[in-house]
């Protein structure tokens, strides 16, 4: 078992944990997929509005990679496909049946992975809608099937507030984790399985020999970019690809039953929720059938999916995506504080201290007001204190802002984890992490056309 320590990092202390306890949902009226939060695909549309699909049948596919493709989560009919700015297709709402059809694949089982190539296995996970789950670094977009990466990193849990906890997605599921790992062996030079050893005895205990490195750190030291920098310190210099370890029961479930899987485990977490906990429904729920589980709050709160720092606004109607294992519920904080600036902020979240709650322990409240508009850059150094790959964010900003991209390169754009603290810790309120997002993408883009 190698050991990592990663320096920097902020891991906030906050109310609203889910506990461990884990609830069985029944199944909802509809499902939707996303395609919007895949990142860098462009979809094109196989179905319209009232074709009736069954789980597993394709959607859509990528325009650039049309080998690529995006299944159904459930059977039923094509309700509602709805559309954003420049007719990005934002959401495929699927009506499900009482009784779906189910599109098969062909099942593995043990013996079969022997024999099997890297070739026809990678042709299982394409076909089967689930190759999608494979991110290469360092701009997350999806892994080429054409590429052997020479690692390949398995992220079991998370420092981020309210992420999954591996006690409530491998309960059960533990012969189909080890056989989802021997699956992911053969698909990479190197596996990299890592767990924070702090928080989870019980992946060191139950997933012995699966599990090869443990990583001691703060938020978000157990991302899959920053271990792979910190990797590359120590010589390891390769291409690396990434998975979340609750996406390989997914893989799993896919191979050994030949069908696409339907459920997930989601953490459901924030003070606007009286319950916290675990739930486990179907791919693609809504936000509102996840919410009816742990006893929503009522006032003016914010549902955000897929993570308290790196997630998105999914809205009161809004549907799980993919890569989304958790929904975090917190107040707006639009509401204004009678005589605020005189009180000592016994309960606020601070990074800065700024609040007399830094000086003691425990579980403070944190909502998504700003506290203050945006001003110039004061060249603190807060973002470059917590930065877990040690770039230096404000630099890198003022040289994105005079279009000096090599500057902005080498002081470490593309090392960026967009992690959100530097945004977060930020005392002038500059997105930092957004102005990142936004030149790794353009980034990325210029690079696509010149390939």
């Amino acid at each position: 078992m190698k050991t990592l320590f990663i320096p920097n990092g902020h891991t906030p202390d906050l109310r609203g944990s889910p506990e461990l306890r884990i609830i069985q949902l029944p199944r909802p009226s509809s499902l939707a997929v996303v395609p919007s939060a895949f990142p860098f695909v462009k979809p094109r549309l196989q179905v319209r509005e009232g074709d009736r699909v069954s789980l597993g049948s394709p959607l859509f596919e990528d325009k650039r990679r049309p080998e690529l493709r995006f299944l159904s989560p459930g059977g039923g009919v094509i309700e509602t496909i709805t559309f954003g700015p420049r007719r990005i297709v934002t959401a495929i709402v699927i009506r499900l049946d009482e009784k779906e059809e189910r599109e098969f694949f062909p099942p593995l089982e043990d013996k079969d992975l022997e024999t099997l190539t890297r070739e026809e296995l990678v042709e299982h996970l394409v076909k089967g809608g689930l190759w999608p789950l494979f991110r290469s670094l360092p701009f997350r977009a999806i892994a080429d099937t054409k590429e052997l990466p020479d690692t390949l990193y398995v992220r079991m849990d998370s420092h981020q507030p309210f992420s999954p906890m591996p006690e409530a997605y491998l309960q059960g599921h533990l012969e189909a984790f080890r056989f989802g790992i021997r699956v992911l062996k053969k698909l990479a030079g190197q596996l990299v399985a890592y767990t924070c050893a702090e928080q989870h005895s019980f992946v060191l205990n139950e997933c012995q020999g699966m599990v090869n490195h443990t990583v001691f750190g703060r938020y978000p030291a157990q991302d899959p970019g920053v271990v792979h920098y910190h990797l590359r310190k120590k010589g390891n210099t390769g291409k690396g690809w990434f998975i979340a370890g609750e996406d390989i029961l997914l893989i799993a479930h896919l191979l050994e039953t030949g069908t696409y899987p339907g459920e997930r485990t989601y953490a459901m977490g924030g003070t606007g929720l009286a319950a916290p906990c675990h739930v486990r429904t179907r791919f693609g729920a809504p936000i509102s059938h996840l919410l009816g589980a742990c006893d929503p709050l009522k006032g003016t709160f914010r549902n955000i999916a897929g993570g308290l720092f790196t997630g998105r606004n999914a809205g009161q109607e809004g549907f799980m995506g993919m890569y989304e294992t958790g929904l975090t519920r917190i107040p707006e904080g639009k509401e204004k504080e009678y005589f605020g600036f005189l009180r000592p902020g016994l309960t606020k979240n601070t990074v800065s201290r700024t609040f007399l709650s830094a000086l003691f322990n425990g579980p403070s409240s944190v909502d998504c007001n700003t506290h203050g508009e945006e001003r110039a850059c004061i060249n603190c150094g807060t973002c470059t204190r917590l930065c877990p790959v040690e770039m230096l964010p404000q630099f890198t900003m003022k040289a994105l802002h005079a279009d000096a991209i090599e500057e902005a390169l080498a002081h470490g754009l593309l090392d960026c984890v967009q992690c959100g603290l530097c945004a977060y810790a930020c005392p002038s309120k500059i997105d930092l992490s957004g102005i990142f997002r936004s030149a790794r993408e353009k980034l990325y883009q210029e690079q696509q056309k010149g390939a």
